[in-house]
């Protein structure tokens, strides 16, 4: 019997299903899964094995007829179910139909298995011979609506289930946290950041044409992603703390908007959402009996440096004798290794699991920070210290595992066997008082960033970081307009009203009890950062954004007498310029020692092959040959300067020319700016004597190749090597000499050791 099989027909069968499903994904979903190759593989040998089995026992033409009838039945029912899976069911799950109609405890089975005043547990599933599941929770619970409330942990026993641990907002998970998928291993971690308005645009999307006249608003924001294992399109999600965003008042300009009796100061504003960012999931970790909320800090780690002219620096310390974080008189630093006693594991033990859980409950009216005492906005209780630590004590014998570490205090073994001899030791420095104050991080975002991106991008920086525990992550948003109106954004990027914003936010922060600060700008942002920090007029150095700081310690010896008189003046601890879309010419004449006075960790990171500055090099060329002003130009350019205002001139641009930070020794400079010494490195090595390099990092990043899209201009938030490096700047202050994932190159450059993606051993 001979078998005749239609060689045509059986190609086009099999691979006309996949074209469609292939196609249809990459326009539903906007993502190629690798699955679906498995179908050019799986088509071909289910058609074979139906071709011959209906060619080889029936006629030609009716085998035909039942096998075009079987392709039609696989093709409907693949394009039907992918169609279900993508887009029907996920819309039908989140409608208001679905949850008025069925429910989520009909669809899924969910009931609950038992409850009490600090945790509960339900079941679910078990439809279509499944296994039923368990979820736990433990932890602060609201009395109103019987939801997790506070800080807590959630289980999840399915293979695909969550462990979460936390704090929660009527019932929803708010940052921080972080959670676990059981199987997978996948880890989302949440961060907290405040976000400072200062533009008219809403707050997911920007106008071409930016304006900033309406007063700045301030918020706090929850910001999951995706930090290990497999990473999730719905990730980074933007959660806002508060249904309206706190309106500030105008108090560093003239208000073009009328004001209301809501409106409240900007110290006002930073103290309201200073509580929320003063959560620490590390201090509060279940797991970890070390967590306390009393004065006493126990240390496990110091960092002692000695590279600040103003004297020795202990981290998170302050001395005993000036009250200063720095002493010039120290001579030597004695740090004593102390064992946890038993008093020590015993006030451990008292601030264990449940009392961690209903700090959020029990926290008195008044907080204090940084020696202020203001309202605290996340809990009010008016209950007294005796009612409040009779609950603590009902919460720590409602737990079992919490009465094992109890049990350890009193001499006896933990659940896993630790004495109390093997407990863990702590450090302590003698002469030096510990402190709780977190450093403020600023971030300026980029061109075309609306307020809630800029919060998706550096909540995925700060939640890849161990960051969240030592600073307060501040976003300051300027009218970034879009990529269309680019020039419009650079102007409003150097006016002066969104320089009064940005001292508006200055103040504030000092105001409220921030005594040191990181800058880190992106592209476009970087004007906005230098414009506040450039003085206006006549023979002035600083600018009122500069008097909100201290010198640097080699300029402290200028005259008082160029300075405002100002209290509670902050120390600026770094200044990260990323990708910086600003002219070259202009930041080494004269912008540079406008920062350079009032921080000395200045750094930039560029890339040599970033698109985006070559296209804006050509661009403000463009526009110069237009006699379009340049809002970087400073008021007293040179001749030169003017001339290439009215013609074309391909404008360097810092983030891409990053070898060209340095003057010539024959340059003769009609800023006085550029020849100051102090501005300068000296005796560098494979420095050349035909260049005096300027006072700062350059890192090139020209040859990394992880997680870097193809224009090059962008990767401080997903790249792992700069990643870890930005850390290392904000957390030790270290200089890029001293780094050791650098290799220097000449001059003031230098770029990152590592191995290409492709090299394999």
């Amino acid at each position: 019997m001979t078998v005749e099989i239609d060689l045509e027909a059986w190609l086009w069968l099999s691979v006309y299903p996949f074209i469609i499903l292939v196609t249809f994904d990459i326009f539903a979903s906007k993502k190629w899964f690798p699955a679906y190759l498995l179908i050019v593989i799986y088509y071909p040998i289910i058609f074979w094995i139906l071709s011959w089995f209906i060619y080889g026992r029936t006629d030609y033409e009716t085998g035909e007829l039942f096998f075009g009838i079987l392709w039609g039945v696989f093709t409907v029912l693949t394009i039907g179910a992918t169609l279900f899976l993508h887009y029907f069911y996920p819309k039908w799950i989140k409608s208001k139909e679905f949850r008025s109609m069925i429910g989520a405890k009909c669809f899924w089975g969910i009931y609950q298995v038992d409850s009490n005043a600090n945790s509960w547990s339900i079941a679910y599933g078990g439809h279509c011979c499944t296994r039923r599941r368990a979820c736990q929770y433990q932890g602060g619970i609201s009395q109103e609506t019987g939801r997790p409330d506070g800080f807590g942990e959630w289980i999840d026993d399915a293979g695909h289930g969550e462990s979460l641990i936390g704090y929660w907002r009527n019932g929803v998970p708010m940052a921080p946290f972080r959670s676990t998928v059981r199987k997978s291993g996948d880890v989302f971690n949440a961060a907290v950041l405040m976000y400072y308005h200062a533009t008219d645009d809403t707050f997911k999307k920007n106008k071409s044409k930016p304006t900033n006249i309406l007063p700045a608003r301030m918020g706090i924001a929850s910001v999951e992603c995706s930090v290990q294992g497999a990473f999730y399109k719905h990730v980074p999600e933007v959660r806002l703390f508060f249904d309206e965003p706190i309106t500030v008042k105008d108090e560093c300009m003239e208000s073009l908007s009328p004001s209301s009796n809501s409106h409240v100061s900007t110290t006002e504003a930073i103290k309201k959402c200073i509580p929320y960012l003063a959560l620490d999931l590390d201090s509060f970790d279940m797991e970890s009996s070390a967590a306390s909320t009393d004065n006493e800090n126990l240390k496990t780690s110091i960092i002692i440096s000695s590279d600040d002219p103003r004297g020795v620096q202990v981290e998170g310390h302050v001395n005993e004798m000036t009250g200063r974080h720095c002493s010039p008189s120290v001579d030597k630093v004695v740090v004593q290794v102390v064992r946890t006693g038993e008093d020590g594991r015993k006030k451990r033990a008292g601030i264990g699991r449940q009392s961690i859980i209903t700090s959020m409950q029990l926290a008195p009216a008044k907080s204090t920070y940084f020696g202020r005492s203001y309202d605290n906005d996340i809990s009010h209780n008016n209950d007294s210290e005796e009612e409040s630590k009779e609950k603590v004590d009902d919460g720590v014998k409602d737990t079992p595992d919490l009465a094992a570490t109890t049990d350890t205090a009193n001499g006896q073994k933990d659940e896993l066997g630790t004495s109390l001899a093997e407990s863990p030791f702590h450090l302590k420095v003698q002469d030096w008082i510990p402190v709780q104050e977190k450093e403020a991080l600023v971030l300026i975002p980029g061109l075309a960033n609306s307020i809630a991106k800029s919060l998706l991008c550096f909540g995925q920086f700060i939640a890849s970081t161990k960051l969240s525990g030592r600073i307060y992550p501040v976003v300051f948003g300027w009218p970034t307009a879009s990529v269309v109106t680019y020039r419009y954004a650079a102007a409003g990027a150097n006016n002066t009203r969104n320089v009064a914003h940005f001292l508006q936010l200055m103040e504030g922060l000092a105001a409220s009890g921030i005594k040191r600060v990181h800058f880190l700008s992106h592209s476009l942002g970087a004007q906005s950062l230098i414009a506040a920090f450039t003085a206006v007029g006549d023979g002035k150095k600083y600018s009122r954004v500069s008097n909100c700081f201290h010198l640097s310690p080699s300029f402290e010896n200028d005259k008082k007498e160029e300075r405002e008189e100002k209290e509670n003046r902050m120390v600026c601890k770094s200044i990260t310029l990323l990708n910086p879309d600003y002219p070259v010419n202009e930041f080494v004449n004269h912008s540079f020692a406008c920062i350079r006075r009032v921080c000395d960790h200045i750094t930039i990171v560029g890339d040599r092959n970033d698109a985006v500055l070559y296209y804006s090099s050509v661009v403000n060329g463009v526009c110069n040959r237009w006699k379009h002003k340049n809002p970087v130009a400073p008021a007293n350019a040179r001749p030169e300067q003017e001339e290439n205002q009215r013609r074309f001139d391909y404008e360097l641009r810092l983030g891409r020319e990053i070898e060209s930070l340095f003057l010539p020794n024959n340059t003769i400079s009609s800023s006085k700016d550029s020849t100051d010494e102090r501005l300068l490195i000296h005796n560098t090595f494979r420095s050349p004597a035909t260049k005096q390099y300027l006072d700062i990092d350059v890192i090139d990043t020209t040859n990394l190749d992880v997680n870097l899209d193809k224009v090059r201009h962008s990767a401080y938030n997903t790249n792992p090597i700069l990643v870890r490096d930005l850390e290392d700047i904000i957390l030790s202050g270290r200089r890029a000499k001293s780094r050791p994932s650098l290799l220097h190159r000449e001059g003031n450059v230098y770029s990152y050791s590592h191995v290409p993606s492709f090299v394999t051993m």
